[in-house]
């Protein structure tokens, strides 16, 4: 029997040029797929969008020109730098610099380093020899890329024309990249390459027209496309496709693109729900009790007591350890002794004879009882001599008393009734 459900959310990238491949065999049968973020420009393709950025720069270069890429400081910024340098090197142009401007850009350049487990085995050789994983990373020390956190700091001491900056915002609305165009915008030597696949082109450059700088636009989407996306619901069979409608349409400037959207028929074995922007849909819930686990340290600590129900008695006990999941498998172990002690519980059914009778062998005179509303599950029991009352209600008992003592002697004999785990 199934005890759980598994979803599973897929936005994420195909490409292996520094990470290792995606695995898609923990995803396989999952109740259900959430799948977005596909790629935005279908029609790029990542590896052959890098080379032609590569040779625009070149040529940029070449012409005496200096490049300008707003993008973000993370994301394909590696890709492009190891393909760039490879490009220079290859046209003698090894002595042209290379800024990135960031804020975060020291930390940008240094994480991947550090990342071992997640590069590509190619990769993850260098890092048990002493080499850099990363090629960025012995050009910064051989002075061939600088980073600055933005333009006043110490960049034009390392400016000279001509030169390859990487700044943001790549929206062109704020950020480092905004005071360069600014300042190259004038020259047809210098060119802007928009890169960021998020941000359209005819917009973000429309603040700054015209200009006599040369503008390009090479969208790097790495995200899964739509023949990955195809495969991958084909490989993992997921019982439930939860994506967007625009998914099964070709883009509007390519409405003949057959490849360039997902086949509805492909999917005849699945169930898909179409979520577009601000609707919500209802997803089949998972059960409400699971399966777990425990150790054998906690299962020789269990005190089972008696709990009487409608239909007889059962035993129960109250469990406190460490909960844990692991592949979907959650496990129950005992708690650290330094963790508190959980607080006791009690648990059970108030019946309504058996306390009138534990109120009298206390002494008391429970002289009124009534029935509230339709039903006979909720009872008022009238204390005259005290001027106290209990309500009773199924899971809920409440008690009223003048004082704390009777209270307290109330709450002796409602407690008598239930179990304490």
């Amino acid at each position: 029997k199934q005890w759980y459900q598994r979803r599973v959310r897929a936005s994420s990238s195909k490409l292996t040029n520094h990470t290792l491949p995606m695995e898609v065999i923990p995803l396989a049968n999952p109740d259900v797929l959430i799948l977005s973020n596909l790629s935005i420009n279908p029609m790029y393709s990542p590896d052959t969008t890098l080379m032609e950025v590569c040779n625009v720069v070149t040529a940029g270069v070449k012409s005496g020109g200096n490049v300008l890429i707003p993008c973000h400081s993370t994301g394909v910024l590696l890709d492009l730098i190891e393909w760039l340098i490879s490009h220079l090197n290859k046209n003698n142009l090894a002595d042209v610099p290379i800024i990135i401007v960031s804020p975060v850009a020291d930390a940008a350049l240094a994480h991947p380093d550090i990342y071992g487990e997640w590069l590509n085995d190619t990769k993850q050789a260098k890092l048990y020899v002493p080499e850099l994983p990363f090629a960025h990373s012995q050009l910064i020390k051989n002075k061939r890329i600088h980073h600055f956190s933005n333009v006043a700091d110490g960049m034009g001491e390392v400016y000279k024309t001509p030169c390859i900056v990487f700044a943001g915002h790549p929206s062109l609305r704020c950020g480092d990249a905004v005071l360069l165009l600014n300042k190259w915008r004038d020259d047809p030597h210098n060119v802007v390459i928009l890169i960021e696949p998020e941000y359209s082109f005819a917009a973000t450059l429309a603040p700054f027209l015209p200009m006599a700088m040369r503008t390009c636009f090479y969208p790097i989407d790495p995200s899964i496309n739509y023949a990955q996306a195809s495969k991958l619901v084909h490989d993992i069979r997921p019982k439930t496709l939860v994506t967007s409608p625009t998914y099964f349409r070709p883009p509007p400037s390519h409405p003949n693109r057959t490849d360039l959207l997902l086949n509805r028929e492909q999917f005849a074995e699945n169930n898909v729900r179409e979520l577009g922007v601000g609707e919500t849909i209802n997803l089949p819930q998972p059960s409400s009790s699971i399966r777990v686990n425990l150790s054998v340290d906690l299962i020789q600590g269990i005190n089972m007591q008696p709990l009487k129900t409608a239909d007889g008695y059962q035993l129960v006990s109250q469990i406190s350890g460490s909960l844990s999941a692991r592949n979907n498998k959650p496990a129950l172990c005992a708690a650290n002794p330094s963790t508190p002690a959980a607080t006791q519980a009690i648990y059970g059914e108030v019946d309504l004879q058996e306390l009138i009778t534990a109120l009298t062998n206390q002494g008391l005179n429970p002289n009124k009882v009534e029935s509230l509303g339709a039903g006979s599950d909720h009872h008022l029991i009238t204390l005259s001599d005290s001027g106290s009352t209990i309500t009773l209600s199924p899971g809920v008992t409440s008690i009223t008393a003048l004082t704390g003592s009777m209270r307290q002697t109330l709450q002796a004999a409602v407690s008598s009734l239930l179990v304490t785990l």
